[in-house]
C-alpha cells in the first residue's frame, strides 16, 4: 500500500499536468496538492526521494502561479529550490528551473529587486548547460528582464 503512493503520486501529477496545460487550473492544483500529499508521505516512510518531492512543489507551484497565487507559488518554489540546492550541483538544470520560477513569482510580487539575482543566476547556469539558443535561456532573460522592468530599469 505504502509503495503505491509514489505510483499514485506519479499518475496523478501527470494527470493534473494535463489539466495545467489544457487551462483548467483549479483542477490542476488540486490534483497536483493531492500528489503532493501522497508523495509528503512517502518521503516520511523513505519510499520517493527529496528530488521527487521538489517536483511536486515545482508543479504545483507554476499552477499557483497561473492562478495569481504568487506569495503561494514563490513558498513552494523555494522549497523545491532549497532541496535541489542541498541534492545537486550548484550548476544543475533543475537548480536553474528553480531559481528562473523563484524570480518569477518575486517579480510578480512585486520584488522584482530581490529576484535580480536569482534570474542571473539562472541566466548563467542555463547559457552554460544549454546553450544561447535554446528556449530555457531565453525564457531565463525573459523573466530577468521582467525583474529588472518591476524596479522601472526597462
Amino acid at each position: 500500500l505504502q509503495s503505491n503512493n509514489v505510483w499514485l503520486a506519479h499518475h496523478v501529477a501527470n494527470c493534473a499536468e494535463i489539466y495545467r496545460k489544457s487551462g483548467d487550473l483549479q483542477k490542476a492544483a488540486t490534483l497536483h496538492t493531492e500528489a503532493l500529499g501522497y508523495r509528503e508521505f512517502a518521503a516520511k516512510e523513505n519510499l520517493c526521494s527529496s528530488l521527487e518531492l521538489s517536483l511536486s512543489f515545482t508543479q504545483l507551484g507554476t499552477t499557483e502561479a497561473g492562478l495569481g497565487n504568487h506569495s503561494e507559488a514563490y513558498n513552494l518554489h523555494k522549497k523545491a529550490l532549497s532541496i535541489r540546492m542541498e541534492q545537486l550541483d550548484f550548476y544543475h538544470g533543475l537548480v536553474s528551473e528553480s531559481l528562473n520560477y523563484c524570480a518569477d513569482a518575486l517579480q510578480a510580487l512585486g520584488r522584482g529587486k530581490e529576484g535580480i539575482s536569482l534570474g542571473m543566476h539562472a541566466v548563467r547556469i542555463r547559457k552554460h548547460i544549454f546553450g544561447a539558443l535554446h528556449p530555457a535561456y531565453a525564457h531565463a532573460l525573459s523573466v530577468l528582464a521582467s525583474c529588472y522592468h518591476c524596479i522601472g530599469r526597462s
